[in-house]
């Protein structure tokens, strides 16, 4: 006993949980700038002219050159209005360019002009001027007007994979998609055997995930669209997994409705990482707001996208049902059965794929191809002939 108390002594108060950081790097830069004037005074440099000069000069070529690689973003952010600031010019423009930077620029750019005085510059020793430069540098540090643009911070986060897209993509693979997918067809298979042979082709069954970009996520989709209805669920994967013993991994069977009353049949769900990023953007301690939970959306699409095309497991097995339901409402949305016509646009685009490459064979060009298509008009009964 007094063994296990020991130890839970010695985890506690490790230090292996990094703490926030404090302002110890603040105190720093301000030491190192008393530091510098003390270095300038030693130096002999204690005039009060070319000192006001030469900081001017630098804090205006400073935010010149940060306007000037605003503007140099800004050229490459024109290509992505649509995608990344619902084509609004102006968002992509403060994302580019510091607005305080740009008038801190005029500012001391207009001082500098009135004040200038070169011959004072160059009367400067070498190390008064690498002194200044330093200190130059440290209150622009000091005072904040180092800090990075959105652009330059949403640039290092994508390169450095930090996004909570990209952690909730790899998650959701990991975690279920990596587990499920490897399974599927022979689930389906077994629902198939167990249900009369209710899907024709079985065989190119995938799981429909469905993201849709405003994040919200429905516990019924028939509630979404009565289109789509559930049939049944597919036989349980159990696995031993984190000190859980067979735990339930589960997907379910709906059958989806077009406009000619036509049945078919796939698995469908949405991605549920989705809703962790709709409920961050409703909580204000997360500091996440809603054009940042779009964003995070669209990357996570991609994320995962990238994930599983380079999964060997999960190859052939799934298709990412993307889609903007952002300005539609969910009213708007039932009465237009807006989420079933996308599941069917996907497997009319699956149809195709799956049989265009072999179109030239006779057996398959005489025919129309079908995808999961029920043979009669009304559903088939649910239980296998042997109930």
């Amino acid at each position: 006993m007094n063994s296990h108390s020991k130890r839970r002594t010695i985890v506690q108060s490790s230090d292996i949980i990094p703490k926030a950081r404090g302002r110890r790097a603040h105190y720093a830069i301000f030491c190192g700038i008393i530091l510098g004037f003390v270095t300038l005074y030693v130096e002999g440099a204690t005039t009060y002219k070319p000192i006001l000069n030469h900081f001017l000069m630098f804090f205006t070529i400073s935010f010149f050159m940060r306007v000037i690689k605003g503007i140099c973003d800004f050229c490459e952010e024109i290509h992505h209005v649509q995608a990344r600031y619902q084509g609004k010019y102006s968002k992509a423009a403060s994302a580019c360019i510091n607005v305080k930077h740009f008038l801190l620029m005029l500012l001391f750019g207009c001082f500098f002009l009135s004040q200038i005085d070169m011959d004072s510059l160059i009367k400067l020793s070498k190390p008064s001027t690498v002194v200044l430069v330093c200190i130059s540098h440290l209150l622009l540090v000091a005072f904040g007007l180092q800090q990075p643009t959105m652009v330059e911070v949403s640039e290092i986060c994508e390169k450095q994979k930090l996004n909570v897209a990209h952690g909730l993509a790899w998650s959701f693979y990991l975690g279920y998609l990596k587990l499920v997918l490897p399974n599927l067809k022979k689930a389906v298979s077994s629902f198939n055997k167990e249900n009369s042979n209710l899907l024709c082709c079985e065989e190119i069954c995938k799981l429909h995930i469905l993201i849709p970009l405003s994040c919200r996520i429905h516990s019924n989709l028939s509630e979404v669209d009565s289109n789509i209805q559930f049939v049944k669920e597919l036989p349980l994967l159990q696995i031993d997994r984190a000190g859980v013993k067979g735990r339930v991994y589960k997907n379910s069977m709906y059958r989806i409705v077009d406009e000619d009353g036509r049945l078919y049949y796939c698995p469908v769900e949405y991605a549920t990482p989705l809703h962790t990023l709709y409920a961050m953007s409703g909580t204000t301690s997360a500091g996440f707001s809603s054009e940042d939970r779009l964003l995070q959306a669209k990357l996570f699409y991609t994320t995962l996208k990238d994930i599983l095309e380079n999964s060997l497991d999960c190859r052939n097995c799934y298709r990412l049902v993307v889609y903007d339901d952002s300005a539609i409402s969910e009213d708007e949305a039932q009465n237009i059965h807006f989420l079933s016509r996308e599941v069917l646009w996907h497997l009319e685009q699956q149809a195709k794929e799956e049989y265009s490459p072999l179109m030239h064979h006779p057996s398959i060009a005489s025919s129309e191809p079908e995808l999961m298509l029920s043979n009669s008009e009304s559903p088939h009964s649910l239980h296998s002939h042997g109930t």
